[in-house]
């Protein structure tokens, strides 16, 4: 594939791509950002991609929650520590902690994306239902009821691959 082909094909899945990474991100910088890092793999990617406005949606949105998750560990490791570790916290249960962690973004990555930014806004974020109804512009009833499907949903998920 050229570049020019690439150019042809890509370029006008763009708005879209900006504009989902800004619902899940709530930030233009950011989801500029997203946009050219996903712009940039998908080249180096460009032979092993079919369906270019799937692979780049996906990936758009993967590095968007990631992005969001990154955020989040950045702000806890600013955090004082104003406690001392539990006992019970061995390096095992650590792990599994961050295990559970890991598997919880993945499942909201697989969530559509109005769903999975209001979860990672309540989740991540720790926002009230009225922070995240003044900052995606839904009404709070909307976002509540967005949050129960989507809790719904999760669960159900855990519930379906449970061992």
């Amino acid at each position: 594939m050229t570049a020019t082909e690439f150019e042809h094909i890509v370029l006008p899945l763009c708005p879209e791509l900006l504009a989902l990474a800004k619902s899940v991100l709530g930030d233009a910088d950011d989801a500029a950002d997203v946009l050219q890092d996903t712009l940039v793999a998908a080249w180096r990617n460009k032979g092993s991609v079919g369906d270019w406005r799937s692979y780049l949606r996906r990936s758009v949105r993967n590095r968007s929650l990631n992005t969001l998750r990154d955020r989040h560990d950045e702000r806890y490791a600013a955090m004082p520590a104003d406690r001392e570790p539990v006992a019970t916290e061995t390096p095992e249960t650590l792990l599994e902690r961050r295990d559970t962690a890991t598997e919880l973004a993945a499942m909201i990555a697989t969530l559509q994306p109005k769903a999975a930014r209001i979860m990672v806004l309540s989740v991540y974020e720790q926002m009230s239902v009225e922070e995240i109804a003044e900052a995606t512009g839904e009404s709070q009833a909307n976002v509540r009821q967005i949050l129960s499907r989507s809790r719904r949903a999760l669960t159900m998920n855990v519930a379906n691959h449970k061992p």
